[in-house]
């Protein structure tokens, strides 16, 4: 199992008077109520202290960064830290970054619980320290901090998966000890639910209101509308999914993290590292089964839907819905033909002649109970999950961008050009000149380089490769070097294009019943053009895509982008390569909560509009377009600029942040490029493009002066051979990449609250520029 997706809803009770005491509480099978850290059932959380848990360090060979709330500097900016108008505990004095600094380095000195005891006894030591108060031992360290570990840790055989009493125990049943034992270690729901409510209740109530939220988001899905409540709602959605963690091959293991996601909380702050509740983690030199590795979760959600779900604010009354990713209809695979008879394949034309009945719920679970030692696999099932015990599959079955897609589909497609470009050398300059040559916005911090080395792009290069990149490159590469690249190839290509690319970030909800006749074309010609023995399912269950999107939103806004990206995370908070589960969890709760305790995030991060006052411009290019300014100022304000006059260069608005030409800190990058929306022209297009000069005031109100271009009355399209098969083709393309005459322009004065997204600027001629929309900028790496 690779990946799941868990959606659970939670409406409000009665309100609660915020001074009345709150107990957190779960209930025994014989209905006994007991506080959480006392055994409750077989599924308890304990608070484990210190001395439960030391940190074992054997193997200090893997070179951990420095860390911020144990971090390293690449994913800094994940815990928020970059976020501006984050209303922060006033509280936050010398001695509380003092300790938090001292905590890091805890972590990335890799101390014990010995080693920190002497460090706290030493500082206690020096007469020259102002900060009082320091503790004697950790495990006063965290209680004066409010650190509590409320996770319960498993061990299991790695061989048998027999359970086992403590972490060092040799297995009773196979007495196999060729490999270390299995960690599971399982959160408290509550707590963690908890901790990301608390900071987030405001953004939340925020969200709630229809105006704040995006077209495209999972909240504007058929699936949520239909259970959406009235009442206060918390739509939980949970991932998992290995990643190797000791490498050596001695000591091989991975970390499997049981992630989740609240909806409510609005798109990108959701996926922040901050906000993933952590519900269970496994780390072994072993896959886990589905059972095993969701049992114990799965009955700790059971047992949340009996007791509610209290927090200081609300009480709230709980119930769950799940989904896991696959596929919602059965198909029938087959085997290639020989000589290969090597891949099942699952064929356009046999889907296509015999449509299948969308599986129930009931269907799958009477095929598991059919299994036993002779029929392993009935009609594709091929095991039982304790998630079909609380959720409908058919139903809320999703696939993932990020790795359908991405990391399947278009690595393949790109491995097949690949093979046909390199033919010709000049054609593989070109390409990597024109990749080089690109100007992106500052916030994309991965950059597809080197078209040869497409193999080790990341996922987020690939994406960008794909929604911005790849149809100027095809166009340009064709018009420079022709016949380097089949015209049907692109011709194929372009029908899974504009399918991904709308799917991507929906605009308008009634294109969705547009996409099916463009996978459909694209799937019935795939076989033609490619291998057969590449019709795999990967490539079948791209056509359920559509009606996914139509179900649960926009491909964005579920993909698996911020599960990978945590997996980077967990690997920072271990150290050595033994019992690294406990390690993680350990740090988990200790600089998730210590972050959370001061850190609440504001609906001002999405509201705020606003100049960004500095000194960082360039008074040469300001010198430069002065003259044009004062005459654009007079004729739109009916006055000139005095002498006190102030330009700026840079604007924020919410989450993004946009330069102009005169940022003298820009480096390569190109954050001034945008796409404006002109509501006073009374012409066809109101949209227009060009490049941000520089801001100003007037009247309180925040202005650009731009540079804009004149649209061109070409169409992308006519660059492309007309698919007659697919009516309406023409108008996506274009849409997509409007063309402007970068040899005309005109200076023109803007409410910054025309602008709506950034936009990279092509160069097809002399003349021609394409410009590719960025419409959802804030997507995660």
């Amino acid at each position: 199992m690779n990946s799941a997706d868990i959606v659970l809803n939670i409406e409000r009770g009665h309100q609660v008077d915020d001074e009345e005491e709150h107990e957190h509480v779960c209930t025994t099978p014989d209905n006994r109520l007991e506080r959480i850290g006392h055994r409750c059932g077989n599924e308890s959380f304990v608070i484990m202290s210190d001395d439960d848990y030391e940190q074992d360090i054997t193997d200090d060979s893997d070179d951990v960064q420095s860390m911020h709330f144990g971090l390293s500097d690449e994913h800094r900016n994940q815990y928020g830290s970059a976020l501006n108008h984050i209303l922060a505990d006033d509280r936050n004095t010398r001695q509380e970054n003092f300790f938090s600094e001292l905590i890091s380095f805890i972590h990335s000195a890799k101390l014990n619980k010995k080693g920190t005891a002497s460090l706290l006894s030493l500082l206690r030591s020096t007469t020259s320290l102002t900060i009082n108060h320091i503790p004697k031992t950790t495990n006063a360290l965290w209680q004066q901090l409010g650190v509590s570990f409320k996770y319960k840790t498993y061990y299991y055989c790695s061989t048998c998966f027999t359970e086992l009493m403590q972490r060092d125990d040799s297995c009773p049943s196979c007495s196999i000890k060729n490999k270390p034992n299995s960690e599971l270690c399982i959160f408290s729901i509550n707590e963690e639910l908890e901790r990301v409510v608390r900071s987030n209740i405001n953004l939340i109530q925020w969200y709630r209101l229809p105006q704040n939220q995006l077209i495209a988001d999972i909240v504007n899905g058929e699936w949520y509308k239909r259970n959406r409540s009235d009442e206060l709602q918390l739509t939980f959605m949970l991932s998992t999914d290995g990643k190797p963690i000791v490498k050596s091959k001695r000591t091989r293991t991975s970390v499997w993290p049981i992630l989740g996601f609240l909806v409510e909380v609005p798109y990108p702050i959701r996926e922040n590292i901050n906000n993933a509740i952590l519900l269970g983690l496994w780390h072994s030199p072993a896959t886990p089964s589905c059972s095993l590795l969701l049992d114990k979760i799965v009955n700790s959600m059971k047992l949340l839907i009996a007791t509610g779900f209290n927090i200081y604010i609300n009480n709230i009354k709980s119930f769950f819905l799940f989904s896991i990713p696959i596929s919602s209809i059965f198909i029938v695979g087959r085997r290639c033909p020989p000589p290969c008879s090597k891949h099942t394949l699952y064929q356009w034309q046999h889907f296509i002649e015999k449509p299948q009945q969308q599986r129930t719920q009931t269907n799958i679970n009477l095929c598991a109970k059919k299994l036993d030692a002779v029929n392993k696999n009935v009609l594709g099932v091929i095991g039982s999950t304790p998630l079909s015990s609380i959720l409908s599959i058919p139903l809320q079955s999703t696939f993932d961008d990020f790795h359908l897609v991405l990391e399947i589909h278009f690595r393949f497609l790109l491995s097949e050009w690949h093979n046909i470009i390199k033919q010709n050398p000049k054609a593989i300059i070109f390409i990597n000149e024109f990749i080089n040559e690109i100007k992106y916005p500052h916030s994309f911090n991965r950059r597809p380089t080197d078209f040869s080395n497409f193999h080790k792009w990341k996922a987020s290069e690939l994406r960008s490769f794909m929604l911005y990149i790849i149809m100027p490159l095809l166009i340009k590469l064709r018009l420079n070097i022709p016949n380097c690249f089949p015209e049907v190839f692109l011709s194929h290509f372009l029908l899974l294009y504009v399918y991904v690319r709308v799917l991507h970030n929906l605009t308008d909800l009634g294109d969705v019943l547009n996409m099916p006749m463009f996978i459909h074309f694209y799937l019935s010609k795939f076989s033609s053009l490619y291998d057969q023995c590449k019709e795999l399912y990967s490539v079948h269950a791209l056509v359920h895509l559509w009606q996914q999107v139509q179900q649960h939103g926009s491909l964005a806004f579920h993909s698996l982008f911020a599960s990978e990206s945590a997996l980077q995370v967990f690997e920072k908070l271990s150290h050595g390569s033994v019992f690294l589960g406990e390690q993680i969890s350990y740090w988990w709760c200790v600089f998730q909560q210590l972050h959370s305790k001061h850190v609440h995030y504001s609906p001002s991060l999405f509201t705020v509009h606003e100049i960004i006052e500095d000194n960082f411009i360039d008074l040469n290019n300001l010198a430069r377009y002065r003259q044009e300014f004062d005459l654009s100022f007079n004729q739109k304000f009916g006055q000139f600029p005095d002498s006190s006059f102030k330009y700026y260069s840079r604007y924020k608005a919410g989450l993004i942040t946009y330069h102009s030409l005169s940022y003298n800190r820009r480096g390569n990058s190109n954050s001034y490029s945008i796409c404006i929306k002109d509501e006073t022209t009374c012409t066809t297009s109101c949209l227009y493009y060009g490049e941000i000069l520089f801001f100003f005031y007037m009247q309180e109100k925040p202005f650009i002066f731009l540079k804009r271009y004149i649209n061109s009355k070409r169409k992308f399209s006519a660059l492309l051979k007309p698919i007659e098969e697919i009516s309406g083709w023409s108008v996506y393309i274009d849409r997509f990449h409007p063309i402007i005459m970068h040899s005309t322009s005109e200076l023109v004065i803007y409410p910054c609250a025309a602008i709506l997204y950034k936009c990279i600027f092509f160069r097809l001629d002399d003349h021609l520029t394409v410009c590719i929309p960025i419409e959802l900028e804030t997507e995660h790496d």
